[in-house]
């Protein structure tokens, strides 16, 4: 009786450890996949972003010594084209516009030496082109994703007539226009130039044409103004507009 009931507690024993080891597995596995997951999601991307406003001309090697740009996490799904994985990329090399604080660096921001704009907003206006400033709000405003040198295309709510009375209707108002600044210039503290945006809301500015910003400024002050970020190379769109008549 006495063997029976050791070999009754080896088995035990043996059947504990077991399942302990098939639990330790199981952590294991749950803990990896949280962690794969983790990747997948990019919740631990590493990105460099301006610091502070790092002006047109400003050389990179500068700015790094600075401590003008830093290393920040962000999740993969947030992190831009062309984002740099490190400050070689942009060594030897200067500021081609000037960047915003909180803005992520990438390639395309620094050009090789010689290559930067000058002349401000005005050079980089076409003979034929204006420059226009709205003040929009966050949402309306991709939540302030766009950045300088991307295109958007504009959604304006709008009253217009339809068949002897009048509907309210969202209509796309101009499309692949080019940001060419964001915020206002202001003043640091210590005299350099930078730019702001007033709290809540963002201020583009679009290089359009003349017929072009008669439209944007009536439709501004008649309705509201949507903006949609658009990819590279998107072609323009047709659309009839949505109303209550056709919206579903």
């Amino acid at each position: 009786m006495a063997n029976l009931s050791m070999s009754r507690r080896t088995i035990a024993l043996v059947v504990a450890i077991i399942l302990a080891a098939v639990a330790a597995i199981a952590l294991i596995a749950y803990v990896q996949g949280k962690a794969d997951e983790a990747i997948e999601e990019g919740e631990a991307v590493v990105v460099y972003i301006a610091k502070e406003a790092i002006q047109a001309g400003k050389a990179a090697d500068a700015a790094i010594g600075e401590g003008l740009i830093e290393q920040q996490e962000v999740p993969r799904r947030v992190v831009v084209l062309g984002a740099i994985t490190s400050l070689e990329q942009i060594q030897g090399r200067v500021a081609g516009i000037t960047i915003l604080p909180g803005e992520q660096i990438t390639t395309e921001r620094f050009v090789a030496p010689g290559q930067v704009q000058e002349g401000g907003i005005k050079a980089e206006l076409a003979r034929n082109q204006v420059a226009l400033s709205l003040d929009i709000g966050l949402v309306p405003g991709v939540a302030g994703f766009v950045q300088v040198g991307d295109r958007v295309s504009i959604m304006a709510q709008l009253t217009v007539p339809r068949g002897g009375e009048t509907e309210s209707r969202v209509q796309f108002l101009l499309q692949n226009m080019e940001v060419i600044q964001i915020g206002q210039r202001a003043i640091a503290e210590d005299g350099t130039p930078t730019t702001v945006n007033p709290a809540g809301s963002i201020i583009f500015t679009l290089a359009m044409t003349p017929g072009q910003a008669e439209r944007l400024v009536y439709a501004k002050l008649q309705g509201q103004l949507y903006f949609v970020l658009l990819p590279e190379g998107a072609q323009p769109v047709n659309t009839p507009g949505r109303a209550a008549r056709n919206i579903l």
